[in-house]
C-alpha cells in the first residue's frame, strides 16, 4: 500500500522534471539559432528557408567561404537613384544599371551590360582589353541538381578567390572571383530558384577592377525577383 502511494507521489515530479527539461531545451535551441544568425551577420526574420539555408551556409563555410549581405541600403539607393531599370518579364527579374552602359541582348536567356569603353582583346575574344562587361544569364537548371553540382563544372577549386555567400533579395547566392588570364579578372554570383539557374558575372580588364567591382556590387544590390 505504501509502495503504491510513494509511486503515485513520484510520477508528478517526473512529469514536471520532463516538462522543465523540454522548456530548457527549446530555450537553448532558440538562443543557439539567434547566436548563429548573429555570428553570420544575418537577420533571423529574413523570409528564407532556415533549415535549407543553414545546410548551404555550413557547406560553404567548410569550403572557406565568407558570409555577407548585398542589400539596397539607403547609401546604395542614393548611388543608383538615376540609374536605368532593366526588367525581364519572361525570366522574372529586374535590376538597375548605369545609364552610360550599352545593353546587349544575346538571346532570351542572356543580356550584357557593357561599360562605354568596353572592348574585347584582339588576341582573345573572350576577355576585354578595356572596360568591363556585366552579364546576366537565366536558364533552366537542367542537369544541375543543386549548386554544388553546378559549381563543380566551373573552374578548379584552388583557382577561386574571395568565396562568399551573399544575400540578394531574400535569397542566398554563392559568389567567387577568379583571374581570367593575364589581362582580366572575373567574378561570378549564382543561385537557383525553382527550376531556374541565375548567374550574374563581371569580366573586367585589370586596371578596371575597382570601378567594375563597385558597379557590379551596386547592380547586385538592385536585383529583384518578380515572382
Amino acid at each position: 500500500m505504501s509502495s503504491q502511494a510513494s509511486s503515485t507521489k513520484t510520477w508528478p515530479k517526473v512529469l514536471i522534471g520532463l516538462l522543465v527539461g523540454v522548456v530548457i531545451g527549446i530555450i537553448l535551441l532558440w538562443f543557439s539559432v539567434l547566436f548563429n544568425y548573429s555570428y553570420l551577420g544575418l537577420n533571423i526574420f529574413d523570409e528564407v528557408n532556415i533549415f535549407k539555408l543553414n545546410e548551404d551556409i555550413k557547406a560553404q563555410l567548410l569550403r572557406g567561404a565568407n558570409i555577407s549581405q548585398t542589400t539596397a541600403n539607403p547609401t546604395k539607393k542614393a548611388e543608383t537613384a538615376d540609374w536605368k531599370n532593366y526588367e525581364d518579364s519572361q525570366q522574372k527579374y529586374s535590376l538597375k544599371y548605369d545609364p552610360s552602359f550599352r545593353v546587349e541582348t544575346l538571346d532570351e536567356t542572356t543580356v550584357n551590360f557593357l561599360s562605354s569603353d568596353y572592348k574585347l582583346s584582339d588576341s582573345n575574344k573572350l576577355w576585354p582589353s578595356s572596360g568591363f562587361r556585366i552579364q546576366v544569364t537565366v536558364v533552366s537548371k537542367g542537369p544541375y541538381k543543386n549548386l554544388d553540382v553546378y559549381e563543380s563544372t566551373l573552374i578548379e577549386e584552388e583557382n577561386k578567390i574571395n568565396k562568399s555567400v551573399i544575400m540578394i533579395d531574400g535569397s542566398y547566392w554563392r559568389s567567387f572571383d577568379f583571374e581570367a588570364g593575364d589581362l582580366s579578372k572575373s567574378s561570378m554570383t549564382f543561385t537557383m530558384r525553382g527550376n531556374l539557374l541565375y548567374v550574374i558575372s563581371v569580366d573586367a580588364e585589370l586596371t578596371e577592377q575597382t570601378s567594375s567591382q563597385n558597379i557590379y556590387k551596386l547592380m547586385l544590390a538592385t536585383f529583384k525577383f518578380l515572382d
